[in-house]
């Protein structure tokens, strides 16, 4: 029988006035609890988040750069989260990768390298999707050595906080010289577009607007170094 979600007074009224606006992993840190369970909250309360539909535009980004971007490329620019650009691209059709079946020589790798790697570095290594190679290293009883952090299958570095708790370093960096919990709303930018480089001198905190226009410069400005070497 499975056990009910209960929740008290105060994380009920502050899921009704926050959700919305912050969004399940902000709150989740905020009320000291799993994001699993305020998902499960926020459908008994009957309360969601903003609903941001596709535009035309994006649509036809996620059609011609997904298979050379990646969900988290198009997810930079467009300003959306990775998941939702995954399943956006399925309805549109568009696949990253094909499935190929696992070699000898391919478990050999994974077991090897999967402690110290993880599923995004060994993903990288041997051409796969993460969920891939994180089921298959499932599947093959490996773990991952921990160090307080984690790279996660989108290049980003998570921390591991006290109490369960998890939080992406880039924005536990920005929030701890604001002073305050970022909104769902507000993007924290890698300015020289290294994930792994939360130094604050390399973050800057914009709106989904201001972030797509920054990364549709830097694939601009890419493009045309492209073009010009190519004519060379």
């Amino acid at each position: 029988m499975t056990k009910a979600i209960t929740c008290t007074k105060q994380e009920e009224e502050f899921l009704k006035q926050k959700y919305k606006e912050l969004g399940a992993q902000a709150c989740a840190i905020q009320l000291n609890t799993t994001v699993q369970k305020v998902y499960s909250l926020a459908r008994k309360l009957k309360v969601t988040t903003a609903v941001n539909l596709y535009t035309e535009e994006e649509n036809q980004f996620i059609i011609h750069n997904y298979c050379s971007l990646g969900r988290v490329g198009c997810a930079e620019v467009l300003g959306r989260t990775p998941n939702s650009i995954q399943t956006n691209a399925q309805k549109l059709g568009v696949r990253l990768y094909v499935h190929t079946a696992w070699s000898e020589d391919d478990l050999l790798v994974l077991r090897a390298n999967f402690s110290s790697l993880g599923g995004l570095g060994c993903a990288n290594l041997l051409g796969r999707s993460f969920f891939a190679t994180h089921k298959m290293a499932e599947k093959l009883g490996l773990s991952i050595n921990w160090k307080g952090y984690y790279v996660d299958e989108f290049g980003y570095k998570v921390l591991l906080l006290s109490g369960r708790k998890k939080m992406y370093e880039h924005r536990y960096v920005m929030s701890q010289h604001l002073g305050r919990l970022l909104t769902a709303k507000e993007i924290v930018h890698h300015i020289d577009e290294d994930k792994l480089n939360n130094e604050l001198s390399n973050l800057l905190v914009c709106s989904r607007a201001e972030h797509i226009n920054l990364h549709r410069e830097a694939l601009l400005k890419a493009q045309m170094a492209k073009l010009i070497v190519e004519k060379c």
